[in-house]
Order: C-alpha cells, then sequence, then structure tokens
C-alpha cells in the first residue's frame, strides 16, 4: 500500500476543487457504467453508493465503514484509493470544518450567500426547543420514579414484616424458621440436573471451529476471536484490516483451513469466489460470502455489525 506524502496530504487539505462524489461521477460515466452495475460487482449497496456520489454523507454507516466503501470504489475505477479515501475524510470528517465550510466544499467552491448561513441557524431553532421539551419531560420521569423509590414514610414503614427465615443466609443459627411454605432457590433447580452426579466438563477447544483434518489455521488462537473464515474449497483470497487497510494474509488456501480474525478487528475481504469462504461468528456458520464463481472484492465483514443483524 502506498502511503501519501506529506506534500500529497498538504495538497488535499487545501483541495477545493470537485468534491469525491463527483470526482466518481465523472471517472464512472467515461466508463459508461451504472451505480447499480458497481454495487452488484462490488457487492456494497447502491443506496451507500449514490450517497457516496451525492457527497451525502449523513446516509453513510459509520466512518469506518464508509472509508471502505469509497476504498473499494475507487479501486474498480482505477483511481488513487488513498487520495480518494484521504480527501474523503478531509472534507466530510474534518475536525475543523464547520457546517458552512462542508456546504461551500459541496458545492465546488461556489460563494453561498450570508442569508443562507443565517437560515441554517434559523433551521436549528426546532430542534432546541424539541431537545429543551425532552430534556424537561425526562427530569419530571426521573422525579416521578425518585418518589416512587423513596416509598412511604417513616411511621409506614415500621409496618414492613420480616424477612422470612429461609430468604436469609444458612450461616446465621439463631434465625427461626417461618411456619409458612416459602419459596426457596432449590425450587428453580431443574430436577435433571440431579441426575448426573459426575457431569462431563465441556473443554474450551470442544466448542471452537477447527480446521479440518491436514488443513491449517492461521490468525490468532481461537479462544482470541470471535470471527472467523473456513475455506469449503481450495481459492485465492485476502484479508485487509478495515482500519487502515494492512493486509493480513494475501494467498490461496487448501480446502478445510480456517483464518481466525482478532476479536474487536473489522476486516476487508477479496478472493474470486464467494461461495469457496464459509463466514463464522461466535462458532455459528453464517453460510458464505457469495455465490460460486462470483468475485468478492473489499467486501467489510464485521463482528459486531454481523450481531446486529
Amino acid at each position: 500500500m502506498n502511503k501519501l506524502s506529506p506534500q500529497d496530504k498538504e495538497t488535499l487539505n487545501n483541495f477545493r476543487g470537485m468534491t469525491v462524489g463527483k470526482i466518481f461521477i465523472r471517472a464512472r460515466e467515461s466508463q459508461n457504467v451504472t451505480v447499480e452495475q458497481i454495487a452488484a460487482h462490488l457487492n456494497i449497496s447502491s443506496t451507500h453508493l449514490k450517497a457516496i456520489e451525492e457527497d451525502d454523507v449523513n446516509n453513510l454507516p459509520p466512518k469506518v465503514y464508509a472509508v471502505g466503501f469509497v476504498r473499494a470504489y475507487a479501486d474498480l475505477l482505477q483511481l488513487d484509493s488513498e487520495k480518494m479515501a484521504y480527501l474523503f475524510k478531509v472534507q466530510f470528517y474534518g475536525k475543523k470544518q464547520t457546517d458552512a465550510q462542508k456546504k461551500i466544499i459541496r458545492s465546488e467552491g461556489k460563494k453561498i450567500e450570508i442569508f443562507e448561513i443565517f437560515k441554517q441557524k434559523i433551521d436549528m431553532i426546532p430542534m432546541l426547543l424539541f431537545s429543551v421539551i425532552g430534556i424537561v419531560l425526562m427530569l419530571s420521569v426521573l422525579v416521578v420514579f425518585v418518589i416512587w423509590v423513596i416509598g412511604p414514610g417513616e411511621n409506614e414503614r415500621t409496618s414492613i414484616p420480616e424477612v422470612p427465615a429461609s430468604m436469609l443466609s444458612a450461616a446465621d443459627p439463631q434465625k427461626t424458621p417461618d411456619t409458612h411454605q416459602q419459596v426457596t432457590a432449590e425450587d428453580f433447580i431443574k430436577p435433571e440436573s440431579h441426575k448426573e452426579e459426575n457431569p462431563k466438563t465441556i473443554e474450551p477447544m470442544d466448542i471452537i471451529l477447527k480446521p479440518d483434518e491436514g488443513a491449517k489455521a492461521y490468525g490468532v488462537s481461537p479462544l482470541e476471536s470471535e470471527l472467523a473464515f473456513k475455506f469449503v474449497e481450495k481459492v485465492w483470497a485476502e484479508f485487509r484490516e478495515l482500519k487502515g487497510g494492512k493486509i493480513l494474509l494475501s494467498q490461496t488456501f487448501e480446502k478445510g483451513d480456517v483464518i481466525f480474525i482478532p476479536k474487536d478487528m473489522d476486516v476487508l475481504t477479496t478472493t474470486g469466489n464467494g461461495a469457496a469462504i464459509e463466514t463464522y461468528l461466535d462458532n455459528q456458520s453464517l453460510g458464505v460470502l457469495g455465490k460460486q464463481s462470483e468475485i468478492v472484492r473489499l467486501k467489510p465483514v464485521s463482528a459486531k455489525a454481523l450481531r446486529l443483524h
């Protein structure tokens, strides 16, 4: 991966030409392809690609995924993915940019009238009012909850009965058992648990995905992984860190091989046959990455995102 030089970054930091979206539109139209065709090839939603072209960052997923989409889109159009990703972050995630500055960038350097900036501030008034009303309602609910928790006055509290003896610790012999039948912890134990005097201890490796006999395991220890990929056919594949794009592995894998991804790491997956790679989350199979002979290019895979779905 070619890292940007300080001069490249300085140039992109001060770039005031076309937005990333306009650059993508021009490159795509020059190659006479549609957004839908690119979406099908990259396995990325056409809605997200259109949001990138329209500079609509509000309709994109979190930053780390959006930047990954920009890299994949740029690679497919034979653009410099590093420069496009950096420019995208500068234009839409720059810390020092105000909303007015972002709007200036999206209008390709055109001047924005003073009254438009003033109008933006006026448009925020209803939002502020709704926020104030929401805070007042939350405080009201909190007050009611506190009053309910505090409960009755001191005189009423004296009438609360003693705690039943069966609910007290067995280490206190001075307490007299209650004559009424009480519910104890034993009532919640399933009868089946008493049938086996020496239950089998399940070792961690008994419930962890393993490579087939004669195959290899790559990556971290299975106990340090939540996300894994198993190869059901011999195939070439490449795995990159989604954050930063560092290549983890790029090689031909044999049938039965497994790669274990470190916890809290999202990856970009590329292969020439999506049906050859099976995805596992917490030792559960989620199916293959794609169809037979389908080209999967820089597909983002995240344990957190998979759990949400």
